[in-house]
């Protein structure tokens, strides 16, 4: 992943993942996740990106469905 989206989660505050949860949420994709579900991996995803944010590290995501 690019520094640009690892800064972007580094440094979002709680209405900024609330809102990101709820555009998730409403595009559908994808289906039967819940708010909570959503909520939760975009606030770990925050977290993990500010570690790596403080350490000078980068992101590097796989996902599998």
């Amino acid at each position: 992943m690019t520094d640009t989206p690892r800064e972007a989660l580094a440094h979002a505050g709680e209405d900024d993942l609330a809102r990101a949860a709820a555009q998730w949420r409403a595009s559908g994709e994808p289906p039967g996740l819940t708010e909570e579900t959503e909520s939760g991996a975009l606030t770990a995803l925050s977290t993990l990106a500010r570690r790596a944010h403080d350490r000078g590290h980068r992101l590097y995501c796989w996902w599998s469905l």
